[in-house]
Protein backbone atom coordinates (compact mmCIF):
# COMPACT_ATOMS: atom_id res chain seq x y z
CA UNK A 1 0.00 0.00 0.00
CA UNK A 2 1.12 3.41 -0.45
CA UNK A 3 0.14 6.76 0.09
CA UNK A 4 1.37 10.06 -1.70
CA UNK A 5 3.55 13.68 -0.26
CA UNK A 6 2.66 16.67 -2.31
CA UNK A 7 5.07 19.29 -2.69
CA UNK A 8 4.61 22.57 -4.48
CA UNK A 9 6.38 25.94 -5.44
CA UNK A 10 4.82 28.99 -6.87
CA UNK A 11 5.69 32.47 -8.59
CA UNK A 12 3.63 35.26 -9.48
CA UNK A 13 4.60 38.56 -11.22
CA UNK A 14 2.58 41.09 -12.80
CA UNK A 15 4.83 41.02 -15.92
CA UNK A 16 6.41 43.78 -18.00
CA UNK A 17 3.92 46.26 -18.77
CA UNK A 18 0.61 46.23 -16.80
CA UNK A 19 0.71 48.30 -13.48
CA UNK A 20 -1.14 45.49 -11.26
CA UNK A 21 -1.43 42.12 -11.60
CA UNK A 22 -4.93 40.43 -12.01
CA UNK A 23 -3.78 36.85 -11.30
CA UNK A 24 -4.82 35.36 -7.89
CA UNK A 25 -3.22 31.94 -7.06
CA UNK A 26 -4.38 29.30 -4.15
CA UNK A 27 -1.95 26.36 -2.49
CA UNK A 28 -2.92 24.34 0.01
CA UNK A 29 -1.99 21.11 1.53
CA UNK A 30 -3.42 19.17 4.29
CA UNK A 31 -3.24 15.26 5.27
CA UNK A 32 -4.67 12.56 6.84
CA UNK A 33 -4.41 8.71 7.43
CA UNK A 34 -4.47 8.44 3.26
CA UNK A 35 -1.11 10.75 2.99
CA UNK A 36 -1.12 14.74 1.27
CA UNK A 37 -4.27 16.14 0.07
CA UNK A 38 -4.05 19.39 -1.61
CA UNK A 39 -5.97 22.01 -3.79
CA UNK A 40 -4.10 24.38 -6.43
CA UNK A 41 -5.90 27.20 -8.43
CA UNK A 42 -4.87 29.89 -10.70
CA UNK A 43 -7.44 32.39 -11.51
CA UNK A 44 -6.39 35.31 -14.21
CA UNK A 45 -9.14 38.04 -13.69
CA UNK A 46 -10.46 40.23 -16.79
CA UNK A 47 -11.94 43.37 -16.30
CA UNK A 48 -9.24 46.25 -16.70
CA UNK A 49 -7.89 48.50 -13.98
CA UNK A 50 -8.61 46.79 -10.72
CA UNK A 51 -11.63 44.69 -12.00
CA UNK A 52 -10.07 41.62 -12.83
CA UNK A 53 -7.83 41.60 -9.19
CA UNK A 54 -11.77 41.53 -7.76
CA UNK A 55 -12.88 38.97 -9.73
CA UNK A 56 -9.77 37.07 -9.54
CA UNK A 57 -9.40 37.33 -5.85
CA UNK A 58 -13.13 36.60 -5.44
CA UNK A 59 -12.57 33.31 -6.90
CA UNK A 60 -9.64 32.35 -4.87
CA UNK A 61 -11.35 34.15 -1.17
CA UNK A 62 -14.28 31.74 -1.91
CA UNK A 63 -12.48 28.97 -2.74
CA UNK A 64 -9.95 28.88 0.04
CA UNK A 65 -13.29 29.77 2.55
CA UNK A 66 -14.71 26.04 1.07
CA UNK A 67 -11.76 24.86 2.08
CA UNK A 68 -11.26 25.71 5.68
CA UNK A 69 -15.17 25.72 6.33
CA UNK A 70 -16.62 22.54 4.76
CA UNK A 71 -13.53 19.98 3.44
CA UNK A 72 -12.75 18.68 6.87
CA UNK A 73 -16.30 17.44 7.16
CA UNK A 74 -16.16 15.77 3.53
CA UNK A 75 -12.89 14.14 4.29
CA UNK A 76 -14.54 12.74 8.12
CA UNK A 77 -18.06 11.68 6.19
CA UNK A 78 -16.10 10.06 3.49
CA UNK A 79 -17.52 11.35 0.69
CA UNK A 80 -14.30 12.57 -1.43
CA UNK A 81 -15.94 11.56 -4.67
CA UNK A 82 -18.62 13.72 -4.29
CA UNK A 83 -15.86 16.78 -4.62
CA UNK A 84 -16.03 17.73 -7.96
CA UNK A 85 -20.11 18.16 -7.69
CA UNK A 86 -19.56 20.55 -3.99
CA UNK A 87 -16.65 22.52 -5.79
CA UNK A 88 -19.08 22.48 -9.57
CA UNK A 89 -21.48 24.39 -6.81
CA UNK A 90 -18.71 26.69 -5.14
CA UNK A 91 -17.65 27.42 -8.93
CA UNK A 92 -21.41 28.50 -9.59
CA UNK A 93 -22.15 30.57 -6.70
CA UNK A 94 -18.47 32.64 -7.25
CA UNK A 95 -20.36 33.47 -10.63
CA UNK A 96 -23.30 34.88 -9.70
CA UNK A 97 -21.41 36.71 -6.84
CA UNK A 98 -19.34 37.98 -9.51
CA UNK A 99 -22.06 38.59 -11.91
CA UNK A 100 -23.72 40.68 -9.19
CA UNK A 101 -20.77 42.84 -8.46
CA UNK A 102 -20.39 43.80 -11.83
CA UNK A 103 -24.28 44.99 -12.24
CA UNK A 104 -23.72 47.08 -8.82
CA UNK A 105 -20.26 48.50 -10.24
CA UNK A 106 -22.02 48.40 -14.13
CA UNK A 107 -18.90 46.99 -14.89
CA UNK A 108 -18.01 43.60 -16.60
CA UNK A 109 -15.50 41.69 -15.34
CA UNK A 110 -14.77 37.73 -14.96
CA UNK A 111 -11.89 35.26 -14.56
CA UNK A 112 -10.52 32.43 -15.25
CA UNK A 113 -10.42 29.10 -12.88
CA UNK A 114 -7.94 26.24 -13.36
CA UNK A 115 -8.33 24.27 -10.39
CA UNK A 116 -6.62 20.84 -9.69
CA UNK A 117 -7.59 18.53 -6.06
CA UNK A 118 -5.63 15.99 -5.20
CA UNK A 119 -6.79 13.33 -2.68
CA UNK A 120 -5.62 9.39 -2.58
CA UNK A 121 -4.78 8.43 -5.59
CA UNK A 122 -6.46 10.69 -7.78
CA UNK A 123 -6.97 13.85 -8.66
CA UNK A 124 -9.81 16.44 -9.84
CA UNK A 125 -9.79 18.99 -12.10
CA UNK A 126 -12.66 22.05 -12.47
CA UNK A 127 -11.23 24.63 -15.12
CA UNK A 128 -13.50 27.29 -17.20
CA UNK A 129 -11.61 29.44 -19.27
CA UNK A 130 -7.75 29.95 -20.62
CA UNK A 131 -5.41 29.33 -18.05
CA UNK A 132 -4.18 25.45 -17.68
CA UNK A 133 -3.48 22.80 -16.33
CA UNK A 134 -0.43 20.20 -17.66
CA UNK A 135 1.03 16.93 -16.68
CA UNK A 136 4.87 16.44 -16.69
CA UNK A 137 5.88 12.82 -16.71
CA UNK A 138 7.84 10.88 -19.57
CA UNK A 139 6.14 13.48 -21.68
CA UNK A 140 3.63 16.78 -21.89
CA UNK A 141 0.44 16.68 -21.38
CA UNK A 142 -2.53 19.23 -21.80
CA UNK A 143 -4.67 17.84 -19.06
CA UNK A 144 -7.36 21.04 -19.57
CA UNK A 145 -9.17 22.50 -23.21
CA UNK A 146 -9.01 26.32 -23.71
CA UNK A 147 -12.59 28.00 -23.66
CA UNK A 148 -11.41 30.38 -25.87
CA UNK A 149 -12.50 31.35 -29.65
CA UNK A 150 -9.08 30.02 -31.35
CA UNK A 151 -9.97 26.77 -29.49
CA UNK A 152 -13.19 26.31 -30.55
CA UNK A 153 -11.97 27.11 -34.38
CA UNK A 154 -9.11 24.60 -34.01
CA UNK A 155 -11.44 21.83 -32.38
CA UNK A 156 -13.70 22.32 -35.86
CA UNK A 157 -10.75 22.34 -38.03
CA UNK A 158 -11.50 26.13 -38.87
CA UNK A 159 -7.73 27.10 -38.23
CA UNK A 160 -4.77 25.16 -37.05
CA UNK A 161 -2.73 25.26 -33.97
CA UNK A 162 0.00 27.15 -35.57
CA UNK A 163 -2.36 30.12 -37.13
CA UNK A 164 -4.29 29.87 -33.10
CA UNK A 165 -0.84 30.81 -31.63
CA UNK A 166 -0.51 34.35 -33.51
CA UNK A 167 -4.19 35.45 -34.27
CA UNK A 168 -5.52 38.69 -32.97
CA UNK A 169 -8.65 36.58 -31.41
CA UNK A 170 -6.24 34.31 -29.25
CA UNK A 171 -7.12 36.10 -26.00
CA UNK A 172 -11.34 36.38 -26.92
CA UNK A 173 -13.02 34.25 -24.04
CA UNK A 174 -16.08 32.18 -25.13
CA UNK A 175 -16.15 30.94 -21.14
CA UNK A 176 -15.01 32.41 -17.71
CA UNK A 177 -16.54 32.97 -14.33
CA UNK A 178 -18.70 36.41 -13.61
CA UNK A 179 -19.89 36.81 -17.26
CA UNK A 180 -23.29 34.88 -18.40
CA UNK A 181 -25.54 32.98 -15.72
CA UNK A 182 -24.61 29.64 -16.71
CA UNK A 183 -20.64 28.17 -16.82
CA UNK A 184 -20.29 24.98 -18.69
CA UNK A 185 -17.07 23.78 -16.26
CA UNK A 186 -14.63 21.54 -17.90
CA UNK A 187 -14.09 18.23 -15.36
CA UNK A 188 -11.32 15.72 -15.39
CA UNK A 189 -10.07 12.95 -13.56
CA UNK A 190 -6.96 10.53 -13.10
CA UNK A 191 -5.04 8.41 -11.13
CA UNK A 192 -1.81 9.81 -10.06
CA UNK A 193 1.92 8.68 -10.93
CA UNK A 194 4.85 8.58 -8.33
CA UNK A 195 7.32 11.86 -9.34
CA UNK A 196 4.18 13.47 -11.74
CA UNK A 197 4.30 17.25 -11.41
CA UNK A 198 1.34 19.32 -12.68
CA UNK A 199 1.57 22.75 -14.12
CA UNK A 200 -1.21 24.98 -13.05
CA UNK A 201 -0.95 28.37 -14.87
CA UNK A 202 -2.16 31.22 -16.50
CA UNK A 203 -1.95 32.17 -20.26
CA UNK A 204 0.85 34.71 -19.77
CA UNK A 205 2.56 31.56 -18.77
CA UNK A 206 2.54 29.38 -21.61
CA UNK A 207 2.41 32.04 -24.03
CA UNK A 208 6.11 32.37 -24.93
CA UNK A 209 7.18 28.84 -23.47
CA UNK A 210 7.97 26.13 -25.42
CA UNK A 211 7.13 22.28 -23.89
CA UNK A 212 11.11 21.59 -24.19
CA UNK A 213 11.28 24.92 -22.11
CA UNK A 214 9.04 23.23 -19.26
CA UNK A 215 10.94 19.94 -19.30
CA UNK A 216 14.32 21.65 -19.16
CA UNK A 217 13.75 23.26 -16.59
CA UNK A 218 11.87 21.00 -14.29
CA UNK A 219 13.71 18.05 -12.24
CA UNK A 220 11.35 14.98 -11.96
CA UNK A 221 13.38 12.82 -10.59
CA UNK A 222 14.43 14.44 -7.17
CA UNK A 223 12.74 17.45 -6.29
CA UNK A 224 11.51 18.79 -2.91
CA UNK A 225 9.81 22.49 -1.55
CA UNK A 226 13.01 24.46 -2.48
CA UNK A 227 13.57 22.77 -6.58
CA UNK A 228 10.11 23.34 -7.26
CA UNK A 229 10.10 27.10 -5.84
CA UNK A 230 13.11 28.09 -8.13
CA UNK A 231 11.99 26.42 -10.94
CA UNK A 232 8.70 28.30 -10.64
CA UNK A 233 10.58 31.57 -10.38
CA UNK A 234 12.96 30.66 -12.65
CA UNK A 235 10.29 29.91 -15.76
CA UNK A 236 8.35 32.94 -14.56
CA UNK A 237 11.33 34.84 -15.48
CA UNK A 238 12.01 33.59 -18.80
CA UNK A 239 8.72 34.27 -19.60
CA UNK A 240 9.55 37.79 -18.85
CA UNK A 241 12.80 38.36 -20.30
CA UNK A 242 10.62 36.88 -23.48
CA UNK A 243 8.82 40.30 -23.05
CA UNK A 244 5.12 38.66 -22.08
CA UNK A 245 2.68 41.70 -22.05
CA UNK A 246 0.27 39.90 -19.31
CA UNK A 247 0.51 38.85 -15.62
CA UNK A 248 2.05 35.86 -15.29
CA UNK A 249 1.11 32.89 -12.46
CA UNK A 250 2.25 29.80 -12.10
CA UNK A 251 2.08 26.13 -9.30
CA UNK A 252 3.73 23.27 -9.64
CA UNK A 253 2.53 20.65 -7.73
CA UNK A 254 4.93 17.39 -7.59
CA UNK A 255 3.80 14.02 -6.59
CA UNK A 256 5.71 11.50 -4.79
CA UNK A 257 5.24 8.37 -3.53
CA UNK A 258 6.37 6.80 -0.37
CA UNK A 259 5.84 3.36 1.05
CA UNK A 260 3.37 2.56 4.22
CA UNK A 261 4.54 -0.23 6.13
Amino acid sequence: MHKFNLIAGAFSDKGNFKDTNEDNILVKIGEDKSGDFGMFVVCDGLGGLDFGEIASNTAVVKLKKWWEEELAQIIKTKIQDEIPTMLSSVLKKINETIIEYGIQKNKKLGTTVSLIFIYGVRYYILHVGDSRIYSVKNKIEMLTEDHSYVAYKVKNNMMTQEEAKISPDRHVLMQCVGVKKEIDIFKQSGILSDKEIFVVCSDGFYNKLKEEDIKSNIINDDFDDETLQKSAKKLVQLVRSRGETDNISVILVGVKKNKIL
